[in-house]
């Protein structure tokens, strides 16, 4: 009787026995909902030629193109909130950004208009713009951080706390004109008791930044895989407006712990076709 081939041991140049990496947690559950959705989020051969289909229609279709060209949610009756022209950048060079950037949750000081007005315009407002070939009646709008086909699926809302010269209020922020719409006035207490974890009295960051997700505008291209590309983005916007919190000399970080459908009910969106992701939090100790 033939005996079964026993696998081969692999060993490094040290001629030490390779162990296969573990898994810090071992017992993954596949129900999961995590695991469902990454599984049905990726890309496979066999799928691929309906998702390059829908892809090249986004690229050379002129109606596609129009459709969901540079989204952007338009509040064009609600109450424009006019910011001072920021001043000139901040000359901190993106390697001291780098190396000085830290999450800090220090706040309890006013930031100026002036600084959030900086802090907006060079981290989220409109960089350049393009003309797309397949539709040159259009102008395609640009970022300076990455999203999935410019589809720019996250949008921001400015919960102004403490600013000085601005009253407290939440505030879309329409990065092609780079403006404030004011959808309504707020207060600290009813910004705070969406938070898990309150900040103390006196300790309130100046403003917080939501980040949300309009998934439609990149699954409608991407498939599922649309969604991680909105995640990316989000995270993307959050480190450049990290650095650029950093090179004003202001504190900030992500914030993550608050009651997702109050902050929706808080921001005015349903949860459902558009719902939060994160927020960025800036103020000054």
């Amino acid at each position: 009787m033939q005996r079964s081939k026993q696998p081969k041991v692999k060993k490094n140049t040290n001629n030490e026995e390779l162990v296969k990496p573990s898994y810090e947690y071992a017992n993954y559950d596949i129900d999961c909902l995590y695991e469902i959705f990454n599984e049905n989020s990726k890309y496979y051969r066999a799928t691929m030629t309906g998702i390059g289909m829908r892809i090249a229609n986004f690229l050379t279709n002129p109606s596609t193109i129009k459709l969901h060209i540079s989204g952007v949610k338009n509040y064009g009756s609600f109450k424009t909130l006019e910011l001072p022209e920021p001043p000139d950048a901040p000359q901190l060079p993106l390697t001291a950004a780098l190396a000085q950037r830290r999450s800090k949750p220090a706040f309890g000081k006013p930031i100026s208009a002036e600084e959030l007005s900086s802090l907006l315009k060079l981290s989220l407002a409109t960089n350049y713009k393009t003309i797309p070939s397949f539709a040159p009646d259009e102008v395609m709008y640009r970022k300076p951080f990455a999203s999935g086909g410019g589809l720019y699926p996250v949008e921001f809302y400015v919960v102004i706390v403490d600013v000085i010269g601005l009253p407290a209020c939440v505030a879309h922020f329409d990065w092609i004109n780079n403006q404030l719409k004011i959808i309504r006035e707020i207060n600290k207490e009813e910004v705070n008791a969406v938070m898990t974890l309150p900040f103390a009295a006196g300790e309130e960051p100046s403003a917080i930044i939501f980040m949300s997700g309009v998934f439609q505008r990149s699954t409608n291209k991407y498939g599922n895989k649309g969604y991680k590309f909105a995640m990316i983005e989000a995270g993307c916007a959050g480190q450049t407006l990290q650095l650029v919190a950093t090179s004003l000399g202001l504190n900030s970080l992500f914030w993550s712990s608050f009651f997702d459908d109050e902050a929706e009910n808080l921001l005015g969106i349903d949860g459902v076709n558009e719902s939060v992701i994160t927020s960025f939090v800036v103020g000054k100790a």
